[in-house]
């Protein structure tokens, strides 16, 4: 499951958020000078496309990296590490394309993260609700280690209302894909 995670996100990796530079005050202030000469509401839009893009860049890999999570959590009794796993390897293949290999520890602290909550929780495939906990905190843990790790090494280019709305985003799409797998689990039963 590792492995086709880290396929996927080898291939679509110009979309992750690790690899999209949107969220950077670098990144938004190289955006600014190029559109200098440009009218006013046309570089507004396109401060707007930038941030929207980001925004979704950080929803797409939470999600991407959710699902096995749920689906895992939701079929079998894991063994410590294996959560690890699953996290390490595939933000590893995002950090691989694109220079942003300082991005890797918010997967190993993530998949570290999310093997001791698990541990914790004794969330199974029995627990309903403690499943639903593990799958909100993990993308929220997620979310929140790349934003710090992008905060130190760039800064961060965007205000607060975005980057702990992106944060609770995270969080409540990992519950939603948490019911979503557990409502197939029960049909399929």
């Amino acid at each position: 499951m590792a492995l086709g995670t880290s396929i996927a996100a080898l291939a679509l990796s110009s979309h992750w958020m690790l690899n999209s530079g949107s969220t950077s005050r670098s990144g938004l202030e190289r955006l600014g000078s190029e559109l200098e000469p440009l009218a006013t509401g046309l570089r507004e839009s396109l401060y707007g496309t930038v941030i929207e893009h980001g925004l979704a860049g950080v929803l797409l890999t939470s999600a991407l990296l959710t699902v096995p999570l749920v689906w895992s959590v939701n079929r079998w009794k894991l063994p410590f590490g294996s959560l690890f796993i699953l996290f390490t390897v595939p933000v590893l293949f995002m950090c691989i394309p694109g220079q942003s290999a300082y991005m890797a520890p918010a997967g190993i602290v993530t998949g570290l993260a999310a093997d001791l909550l698990y541990g914790f929780l004794g969330a199974s495939h029995r627990n309903n609700w403690k499943k639903h906990v593990l799958a909100a905190l993990v993308p929220l843990l997620l979310t929140g280690a790349f934003l710090v790790l992008e905060h130190l090494r760039d800064g961060l280019g965007w205000p607060p209302a975005l980057w702990s709305g992106a944060m609770v985003l995270s969080a409540l799409q990992g519950i939603v894909l948490s019911h979503l797998v557990a409502m197939n689990k029960e049909d399929s039963a």
